[in-house]
């Protein structure tokens, strides 16, 4: 390592030869040496650059402390067919570090470039190349020196990382945008593409330094910020990484920080509504919205002020600096080429500490391109310094050497109390110096005594204050003039340098700040968080309309996203009375003399009713007809709002219809059919009826719904009926007639004949009736029966009479009772008495109408031939004597009663047939039994 160092130095040393340009255009010559140069293409500062070139140049470093060639692209305007290439080394063979065009620049971007401790040269090579066509404006390059170091790239992890900054379109720069109280986890890394080469990097042991804007804050090994912002401001951040060589990252990262801020400002009192209103609740940042905003917007002013506490050991080597004690800052908000390019820029530079014996430190102020200016000299260097030793103990602040331990732990050495301290060679702001003899800072007019509890020798201490920054009073020369600062970037890596050159007296710096000409400090930058969307959640709720689905002291909900993102909400109250609801019902139709009860139909606290009629109850009764009307009205407790609501409904007063009915009969014998005839007035009514029939137990028997009904009733008894007529209306009458219906038992005459069936020649026309009427309705008073033999014979004496017939037949017997109320019942039955038949054997058909026809006496020809029992049927058959069949006859019907001869449509007389003897037989089915007869029948003529 040392070896390679010295070998840069020595480079640096034999390039101290080459005459320094400020200025140098491409193409004007191939090397030039120094560390404060401007590099444009060939057209100049002015001219943009020409076609068809291929030009080189190698820059050296003219500086031997800082052997290495850094430069910053200030500016480029390069067209995509052209580039600029710049090499880590001597010429074109080196390293490619990088190649620029208008596709790989961003004017917005920091670009440094420094010889690699590879290159033993120290030199950069810039390459141009342009085709023959297109051109642009150019670029300037300012070209400065620097030690050797290893390099250091400072990375994003976006992986680890929990925010990665976004591009802004609008304005080129990348922010992360957060919500209040949002944690930001930041993970940075760094490249080393050479590491190892002299010593060796790692994250461990570089220091990453951190400026979040209104504060700073470095440590080894610190690549991870954890960090919640406070909303409502922006904030400028920038990363950087100095390693263990004390060699920083050229380019830091950079991005900016915007947070959000609850918008809602306040939500204006909302007077009560009624439940059947809406609302719409409009968002806006006047005062005559109802959702009153704030805008969430920040002025971000950049500030080159440094919070950064720095212990200061006694002289002894501690990390990570050794005996130097640096605060950084990391400048990113000024134009991109800005530089100091005057001793006045610097207005003045303010140091807070606190440190005893002034004497014993240096103080140097160093800009990102190394260029230093020493505020404070070394007065050792010569023992005493040269000075007036009066006031060798001057101190700066309230120093704490009472309880000062060597030691690099900064716990075993309390902090003093500091003051401000102001170095400035701007002349032109009626500032105060010190001069004289002693001094600049020792000069009695500026130190006065101030007692010191924590001084080791004595109860007073003589302080340099110049605390009255705002008055610019004591004010300081610095050491070196400002004018070292010329051309320093303002953009990069500052730093404050302390140098303990004595032991036994510590100190602390607190803050320190650079005060910058106006015109060249950073741009303000600004931003609004614009309001997203907007809704409302609660009863009813949907967008920002309000339309309550219940009352009462609703809770409502606003809730607000702003374009980051960001959910705010605010609750507010709203009074929701709940709009009457009163119901009369339908139209009602009532009769004359009825009452109608009317009901609003709505029960709530502070509820009040008001009826056309002067009536303020919730029910009011009517009967009369008209249209009514009812206003409810419901009213909060303090009566600010009043919410009402009516409602109407018509009563019709109709007729009332008056039933009436006659009956087409009133009493008779059961079964008894009566019909109802409907009288009911008045006439014209479109009428619907009920009839009931009910008997002597009130129990319904029958019933019908036509106008005029038939009823026929069984059982005797008593009956009464019911009529319920209804108009189409509604109205209804009933007339109820009792026991207006009388049904008397009605007898069912019966009775049998013993025998019912019979030859006469057994019963010689004996017969006896038995009576079998119901004896309970032959008991009743005024009751008469009758009998009629049917054979002219009658009696009305005997219930179960005996009757004698004097000749055969079938004879038709009715009983006839009638009841003391005329209920007639008759019955009748056929007594039949068989005759004896009798056969003719001898037959004279020879036409004198006397016994010309086989005529049988008795014989029963009363034939049905649809009787399934074939009663009274018969069969005659005739055979001569050789049993030949000569006639036959199916129910033969010629036959003889009282010595008269009765001639049917069949007769036997013999026709052709001869005189002499035949033989018959007749076959006769009687009711008792079945008869064959044989015999012989003898025709004479």
């Amino acid at each position: 390592m040392k070896r390679i160092v010295i070998f840069g130095v020595l480079c640096c040393m034999i390039l101290l030869g080459v005459k320094a340009q400020n200025a140098i255009s491409m193409g004007s010559q191939t090397s030039v040496s120094g560390c404060d140069l401007y590099i444009y293409d060939d057209g100049g500062a002015a001219n943009g650059y020409a076609t068809g070139t291929n030009q080189v140049l190698t820059i050296y470093s003219n500086d031997p402390s800082n052997g290495c060639v850094m430069i910053e692209i200030q500016a480029l305007d390069v067209d995509p067919s052209d580039t600029l290439y710049i090499y880590d080394g001597a010429d074109i063979t080196g390293t490619l570090l990088h190649w620029f065009n208008n596709s790989d620049y961003d004017s917005l971007g920091t670009f440094r470039y420094a010889a690699t401790i590879q290159n033993s040269t120290g030199a950069l090579t810039l390459r141009f190349f342009s085709n023959a066509s297109v051109t642009g404006t150019g670029f300037q390059i300012h070209a400065t020196c620097m030690a050797p170091c290893q390099r250091v790239v400072v990375q994003l992890d976006s992986v680890h990382s929990s925010h990665i900054p976004h591009r802004d379109p609008d304005d080129g720069y990348y922010y992360i945008d957060l919500c209040p109280n949002d944690s930001v986890h930041i993970v940075t890394y760094c490249d080393y593409p050479d590491n190892n080469f002299s010593y060796p990097q790692s994250d461990a042991t570089t220091t990453f330094q951190w400026d979040l804007d209104v504060m700073a804050y470095d440590s080894i090994g610190g690549n991870t910020l954890d960090h919640v912002f406070t909303p409502g401001r922006g904030y400028s951040v920038a990363v950087s990484a100095i390693d263990p060589a004390q060699c920083p990252s050229l380019t830091p990262v950079t991005f900016r920080v915007r947070t959000s801020q609850n918008p809602f400002l306040n939500i204006a009192p909302l007077p009560p509504i009624c439940s059947s209103d809406e609302l719409d609740l409009n968002v806006g940042y006047d005062s005559l919205s109802i959702v009153q905003l704030t805008p969430i917007n920040s002025m971000q002013s950049a500030s080159l002020c440094v919070t950064d506490t720095v212990f200061l050991p006694d002289g002894i080597s501690c990390a990570p600096y050794g005996t130097f004690y640096r605060s950084y800052v990391n400048f990113t908000n000024f134009a991109p080429n800005a530089t100091i390019t005057s001793a006045n820029d610097i207005l003045y530079l303010r140091i807070k500490m606190e440190h005893s014996a002034i004497e014993d430190i240096r103080i140097t102020l160093v800009c990102p391109n190394n260029n230093s200016c020493k505020i404070v000299p070394d007065y050792q260097n010569d023992g005493w310094g040269g000075i007036n030793h009066s006031y060798f103990r001057t101190n700066l602040g309230l120093a704490n050497r009472a309880r000062e331990v060597v030691s690099c732990d900064s716990t075993q050495n309390p902090m003093g109390v500091p003051w401000n301290y102001v170095w400035s060679n701007n002349t032109t702001l009626g500032y105060q110096y010190a001069g004289g003899s002693y001094g600049y800072c020792f000069e009695p007019v500026n130190i006065h005594s101030q007692y010191n509890p924590n001084w080791d020798s004595g109860t007073s201490s003589y302080c340099i204050d110049s605390s009255n920054v705002a008055n610019m009073t004591q004010i300081y020369h610095p050491f070196q003039d400002f004018s070292r600062m010329v051309n320093c970037p303002l953009n990069g890596n500052w730093y404050i340098q302390v140098e303990d050159l004595w032991t036994n007296d510590n100190g602390y710096i607190v803050e320190w700040e650079m005060a910058l000409d106006p015109n060249l400090l950073p741009q303000n930058w600004s931003y609004d968080v614009q309001v997203d969307t907007t809704y409302l959640t609660g009863p009813g709720a949907n967008g920002l309309h309000i339309a309550p689905d219940q009352s009462g002291d609703l809770t409502y909900d606003a809730v607000l996203f702003d374009e980051y993102g960001c959910r705010y909400d605010t609750v507010f109250p709203l009074t929701v009375v709940q709009m009457p609801d009163p119901n009369l019902g339908d139209d009602q139709d009532i009769c004359v003399g009825d009452t109608a009860v009317l009901s609003a139909n709505y029960q709530a606290e502070n509820t009040t009713y008001l009826w056309n009629t002067g009536e303020t109850t919730e029910d009011i009764s009517v009967d009369t007809c008209g249209i009514y009307q009812v206003m409810v009205a419901t009213s909060t407790p303090d009566g600010a709002l009043t919410c009402s609501m009516s409602d109407t409904i018509t009563v019709i007063l109709n007729p009332d219809p008056a039933a009436s009915f006659s009956l087409s009969d009133t009493e008779g014998c059961g079964q008894l059919t009566f019909q109802c005839f409907d009288q009911t007035t008045p006439s014209g009514l479109d009428l619907s009826y009920n009839w009931l029939v009910m008997d002597e137990n009130n129990n319904q028997v029958a019933s019908s719904q036509l106008a005029n009904p038939q009823f026929t009733l069984d059982v005797p008894g008593t009956y009464s009926i019911a009529l319920m007529v209804l108009t189409s209306d509604g109205c209804m009458d009933t007339i109820y007639n009792m026991n207006c219906i009388h049904i008397y038992p009605q007898p069912v005459a019966e009775f049998v004949s013993d025998p019912e069936v019979s030859f006469f020649s057994e019963s010689q026309g004996i017969i006896s009736f038995v009576n079998q009427t119901d004896m309970a309705v032959l008991n009743g008073e005024n009751m008469t029966f009758e009998w009629d033999f049917g054979d002219g014979g009658h009696n009305t004496t005997d219930l179960s009479p005996v009757h004698t017939y004097s000749e055969w037949a079938d004879y038709e017997v009715s009983f006839t009772i009638t009841t003391e109320h005329g209920c007639t019942s008759t019955t009748t039955h056929t007594v039949v008495l068989e005759p004896d038949l009798s056969f003719p054997n001898i037959i004279t058909p020879n036409d004198d109408n006397a016994n010309d026809v086989f005529a049988i006496r008795n014989l029963n020809t009363d034939f049905d031939p649809n009787d399934p029992n074939g009663y009274r049927s018969n069969e005659l058959f005739i055979y001569n004597r050789w049993g030949k069949r000569v006639y036959y006859a199916k129910n033969y019907d010629t036959y003889a009663k009282d010595e008269q001869i009765f001639v049917g449509t069949q007769y036997f007389d013999a026709k052709s047939l001869a005189d002499g003897v035949y033989y018959y037989t007749f076959h006769y089915k009687g009711i008792i039994k079945d008869i064959d007869y044989h015999g012989t029948i003898t025709v004479i003529r």
